[in-house]
């Protein structure tokens, strides 16, 4: 349902990776904007957007084995459903889209093993997909640099959202 007084919530920060987000100010952070905006839109849906996993698929300083990067997306996801008023807001994760590779190098396991630890978490907890791997949408003009969309290619990602059935 994708009525006007439905919100999306497009939960990520730039630069950060699941190990950053798992610190408690930054925890507390973002379930705080999702209770504000339940005392808001408290008789709509919201869509929670989790876009994380970029960082730690591409970020040498940042990487993360599929495991250690699954197990991050657990604890971040449970934090959440207890946090938040589920029945209010759904909660969807993101596959990334698969970065340029000449420019972003994956240095720990291979993209097919986060996306199947996404897929997993999906299925686990009954959580919304959106993978990004599949829409073909990003071409080189829509990246900033490789890896991280540009204004056009956050405008495309809208338009994918705004296709989504939640």
């Amino acid at each position: 349902n994708n009525s006007a007084d439905n919100y999306f919530i497009s939960l990520g920060l730039s630069g950060l990776a699941t190990e950053d987000i798992m610190k408690v100010d930054n925890l507390n952070g973002l379930t705080e904007i999702v209770k504000q905006l339940n005392k808001v839109n408290a008789s709509n849906s919201n869509l929670i957007i989790l876009h994380l996993g970029t960082n730690d698929i591409y970020n040498l300083s940042k990487a993360k084995y599929r495991a250690e990067f699954k197990g991050n997306m657990d604890k971040i996801i449970t934090y959440m459903q207890k946090e938040i008023n589920i029945e209010n807001n759904k909660l969807c994760l993101i596959i990334p889209p698969k970065a340029n590779e000449s420019k972003y190098r994956i240095t720990k396991s291979e993209y097919l093993d986060y996306k199947s630890a996404v897929l997993e978490l999906a299925a686990q907890y009954n959580l919304i997909i959106i993978d990004y791997s599949t829409t073909n949408f990003f071409q080189e003009s829509l990246y900033e640099d490789g890896v991280h969309p540009n204004n056009q290619g956050h405008k495309r990602i809208s338009e994918i959202l705004l296709k989504t059935n939640f």
